[in-house]
C-alpha cells in the first residue's frame, strides 16, 4: 500500500486514504447489431496467481468499408490463454 513521507507535523508514514488491499474490477458492454455481449474480469490482491483468455470463442477479427462485402483487413487467430504466478522478493506490509 502508498504511504505518505516527508508530511509536515508528523513523524511518521502513514497510509493514503481510500487504499483497498483487494480490488475488483468487472467490465461488461453490449453491441446491438447482429448483438455482442462481452464481460471483462479483473481481481488484483494479496494472491499473486494470475490468468487470462484472449479470443475464447475463436472469432474472426477484421475490418470493413461500408458493407461487409467490402472486407479491408481480416485476421485470424486461435483462442489463446496463460497465466503463473507474481512473485516478489520482499515482503509487503499491508
Amino acid at each position: 500500500m502508498s504511504q505518505a513521507n516527508d508530511v509536515p507535523g508528523r513523524s511518521d508514514n502513514p497510509p493514503l486514504q481510500r487504499q483497498a488491499p483487494t480490488t475488483w474490477n468487472v467490465s461488461p458492454t453490449y453491441d446491438r447489431g447482429r448483438l455482442s455481449l462481452r464481460v471483462g474480469i479483473s481481481y488484483n490482491g494479496a494472491r499473486r496467481a494470475f490468468e487470462s483468455g484472449l479470443n475464447l470463442n475463436n472469432e474472426i477479427f477484421g475490418f470493413y468499408n461500408g458493407s461487409p462485402e467490402y472486407v479491408l483487413q481480416r485476421e485470424f487467430y486461435g483462442p489463446m490463454v496463460g497465466g503463473g504466478v507474481r512473485w516478489s522478493p520482499t515482503r509487503e506490509k499491508f
